[in-house]
């Protein structure tokens, strides 16, 4: 039996962080000026990104204040979000936080000249990688090396003889997808080593496919098409991606997986994904009817209402370190045994 969460999602914990920081908001702001926070984003269309905005938005109306949404979009990728950062400067935002895409080109362009302005900056989601550390204020978000591991303990639960896998991704720059991919091949090698780790080829009977990982350029369209051609391929065993694009579209990703032949959907591989938002009942529907073996979830709306909190606080010179306070959970196609209970 698969281990899963229901309707609580596990957020008591994050619920008392985001109280206990809200603690530093300071009193009501009715009666002052508005202030704005911006969340730079590598994607404004990626749904995760929407939620994350919404729950600082939400969070900034009750004080007054208000969130926007900057970055990149399908084309653009990790420039595009370099143009946003660049576009900030100036703009007298209260607190930016940031979600990185290439750490090395943002570090070296746009964000030096952002945080000249004086503007408190954080990172959330995706951190830079260690050498620019010193460049934000801190990090929100979750162990995304956790993701990668409960992936593969997932696959090996199902899968303990080993196979042939294929990985998807955005792209080779991103710190906290490249995180997930070295904390999947560490836990099948069964090391504690956290860093950098080259393709399995062997390790645990598991072996990577030549092809893979697929990098998506965080394009749907692509992200269909890469994923497509995994169903097709009677040699994989295994399909899983550390992030969520494949059901960004759901009814588009119900439809490419129908259109498939017959025996390609009889002799799929195994599908899980990592990085959902938290479940909604398209995903729920999809798990129910076995089109996804596993989901790896984040409530992103919670993450972006406690980076809202602590960019208030460091507006007020309280400054109370990395909040790596989100923690993933694993749900499977037994999750909800209601066929009703969509919540």
């Amino acid at each position: 039996m698969i281990s899963c969460v229901r309707a609580g999602f596990g957020l008591q914990s994050l619920l008392l962080v985001v109280a206990t920081i809200s603690i530093f908001a300071g009193p009501s702001r009715h009666a002052m000026a508005e202030r704005v926070f911006a969340l730079i984003t590598k994607n404004v269309g990626d749904p995760n990104f929407i939620e994350a905005w919404r729950g600082c938005n939400d969070a900034a109306r009750i004080k007054g204040d208000r969130c926007v949404h900057l970055g990149g979009d399908n084309l653009g990728y990790f420039r595009a979000q370099n143009r946003a950062i660049e576009d900030a400067v100036g703009e007298g935002y209260s607190g930016v936080a940031i979600s990185v895409t290439k750490s090395e080109f943002i570090a070296e362009n746009g964000l030096p000249k952002l945080i000249e302005t004086g503007v408190p900056v954080i990172t959330f989601d995706s951190d830079l990688i260690a050498p620019f550390h010193h460049l934000r204020q801190a990090f929100i978000g979750v162990e995304n090396h956790l993701i990668g591991r409960m992936l593969a303990r997932e696959l090996q639960n199902r899968l303990p003889f080993g196979g042939n896998v294929c990985l998807m991704s955005a792209g080779p720059y991103d710190p906290n997808l490249n995180e997930r991919i070295n904390g999947f091949r560490s836990e099948i090698r069964k090391t504690s080593d956290l860093g950098s780790q080259p393709p399995l080829n062997g390790s645990g009977g598991w072996f990577e496919s030549p092809r893979c990982p697929w990098f998506n350029k965080d394009n749907l369209d692509l992200a269909m098409t890469q994923f497509r051609q995994s169903m097709l391929d009677d040699r994989l065993d295994a399909f899983i991606t550390v992030g969520s694009w494949p059901l960004h579209d759901p009814q588009r990703y119900v439809q490419t997986f129908r259109n498939l032949p017959a025996d390609a959907r009889q002799n799929r591989p195994l599908i899980l994904i990592g990085g959902t938002g938290a479940p909604t009942p398209e995903h729920v529907s999809i798990l129910r009817d076995k089109m996804v073996d596993g989901l790896v979830a984040i409530d992103f709306y919670n993450l972006g209402n406690v980076v809202y909190h602590y960019l208030v606080s460091l507006t007020q010179d309280k400054v109370l370190g990395d909040l790596p306070i989100v923690q993933p959970h694993f749900i499977g196609e037994d999750a909800y045994s209601n066929k009703d209970d969509t919540q």
